[in-house]
């Protein structure tokens, strides 16, 4: 608007389609700084309530607008920094596929947390494979346990048999 009113023709927009566009280009670049400002309220809201759904609105809130005006940094650096807000969230809640899936390990601040979290995934999956084998052994333990008890059963049965049918031979042969 300044440029438009300037008395030296020599700074004014050079015709109406200029003063247009230019504009245009300030509505849009406004529109894309309200639509930054929600998604920055998104994920405070998000980091304090920890809620998953507000962090995805806030970080498509960031996408629309570095899309609609690729050239302000700041909405690259809002929306990278709502990833790492998300994916802390994803972290405390110990969802780490969810974690790593949002981190950029080529970020400084995002490798060091990627890393950290590739760790505690490690451990996890570690910690589920010796419950898993410890189940398993205990199946087969179960399983031994039962052949054992329905075997000893079946000798005892068997020698009590046995013995009565000897007992009952033998039986005869005194009277």
């Amino acid at each position: 608007a300044h440029r438009a009113l300037e008395t030296d023709a020599g700074d004014r927009y050079e015709s109406v389609a200029d003063f247009q566009d230019a504009v245009r280009a300030w509505i849009k670049h406004n529109d894309c700084v309200k639509i930054a400002e929600n998604a920055r309220k998104l994920v405070a809201e998000a980091a304090q309530k920890q809620e998953y759904d507000d962090f995805v609105r806030a970080i498509f809130g960031f996408e629309q607008a570095c899309s609609l005006f690729p050239e302000n940094q700041d909405f690259s650096s809002s929306l990278s920094d709502a990833k790492f807000a998300y994916a802390q969230c994803a972290e405390e809640k110990g969802d780490y596929d969810l974690d790593a899936s949002l981190l950029d390990r080529h970020l400084p601040e995002h490798s060091e947390a990627l890393q950290r979290v590739l760790n505690k995934k490690r451990v996890e999956e570690n910690a589920s494979n010796r419950l898993r084998a410890q189940q398993r052994a205990l199946r087969v333990l179960i399983g031994i346990t039962f052949l054992l008890v329905v075997g000893g059963v079946a000798v005892a049965q068997w020698l009590r048999t046995n013995a009565l049918h000897l007992a009952n031979v033998n039986e005869p042969a005194m009277h």
